[in-house]
C-alpha cells in the first residue's frame, strides 16, 4: 500500500489542465479557430464546396463531442461543421462578469459567433448553411 502511494504523481491543482481539461488557447495543438476574438474548439469534416450543417450543442457549459456521429453526414456529400461556444467545452474561456455584463446583449453576441462560424467556413456566398 505504501509503494502505491509513493508512486502517485501529486499534481498542482492551480496549474491548468489539472482540474479541467485545457481550452483551445491553453493548447496549441487542439483544432481551434478565431471568430470575433474568440478561440473556439472546432472541427468540419467533408468537402469545402459542399452544402454546410453547423452542430450547435446544448449548453450552457457542455461540448460537440456527444453529436460527433454527425460527422458521418459528410459520407452524403455534406460539409459538417462541430464547435464549442465560447466559454463551453474546450473554447476559450472569459470572466464570469464579461458574461453577465452582456445581458441581454448575450444572445447577440451568440448569435454573432454563429455567423462567424458560418462565415469562416464559406467557401462561396451563394453556400447553403443549416
Amino acid at each position: 500500500m505504501s509503494f502505491a502511494i509513493m508512486s502517485c504523481e501529486e499534481l498542482d491543482l492551480n496549474e491548468s489542465g489539472n482540474l479541467v481539461p485545457r481550452t483551445v488557447d491553453q493548447d496549441p495543438s487542439l483544432p481551434s479557430i478565431t471568430v470575433n476574438g474568440a478561440m473556439l474548439h472546432s472541427e468540419v469534416f467533408g468537402h469545402p464546396d459542399s452544402t454546410m450543417i453547423v452542430c450547435i450543442h446544448g449548453g450552457p457549459g457542455g461540448d460537440y463531442r456527444y453529436m460527433l456521429n454527425l460527422k458521418d453526414l459528410a459520407d452524403y456529400g455534406y460539409r459538417v461543421v462541430f464547435y464549442d461556444q465560447t466559454g463551453s467545452g474546450l473554447s476559450q474561456r472569459f470572466s464570469k462578469e464579461s458574461y453577465t455584463a452582456l445581458g441581454l446583449g448575450a444572445l447577440d453576441m451568440i448569435y454573432n459567433e454563429l455567423s462567424g462560424v458560418i462565415a469562416h467556413y464559406r467557401t462561396s456566398p451563394i453556400k447553403k448553411s443549416f
